[in-house]
Parts: C-alpha cells; structure tokens; sequence
C-alpha cells in the first residue's frame, strides 16, 4: 500500500522536548518515591506497571522546590512509569 501520505509519530521523545517539571530519586526506590517540583503543579500522579495498567493515583498540588513522597512498599518488584500530565519518568522498585 501507498505510504507516502502517512506521517511518523514518534511518542517517545515527546516528555524529552518538554522542560521536566519534575524529578523522581531515588532510583531504584524501595519504600517511597521522592518526587521534586521545579514549577507548580497541580493536578494527579499516576503510576503504572510495564504492561500499561494502572496501578496508583492521586491528586496533589505542589510548589516550586517542594517534594512528595509517593509510598512504593505496596507495589512488587519491577519496572514502574510516574506520570504527571503528559510528562513520564521510568523507575525501578527493588
């Protein structure tokens, strides 16, 4: 079939074009993910597995340099994605 028409989307590098609003340690976490904000925000967390489901959320509102913490210790071992608004951050429960 004719492609030339079609238009690549490349989803991946969408957050690395964006300034981070925010950033996680430590990583690999055990108990709790430490989440640091450079602007304010307000809205929700979510946190999903590799497979894409949903595993937490909850709405916040932060200010510049303030933290949260998010408790890990329900979640298994793995692979994690935090999301707040369109921005992704990857990390590692051991």
């Amino acid at each position: 079939s004719d492609t030339s028409n079609c238009k690549s989307l490349n989803l991946a590098g969408i957050t690395e074009l964006e300034k981070s609003i925010f950033s996680i340690y430590p990583n690999p976490v055990s108990e709790k993910l430490t989440v640091v904000f450079s602007s304010q925000y307000k809205g929700k967390y979510e946190i999903y597995s590799v497979d894409g489901k949903k595993l937490k959320e909850s709405n916040f509102t932060a200010f510049p340099s303030q933290e949260i913490t998010i408790s890990t210790t329900e979640l298994p071992l793995g692979i994690y994605y935090l999301k707040l608004n369109n921005q992704v951050k990857q990390f590692v429960k051991k």
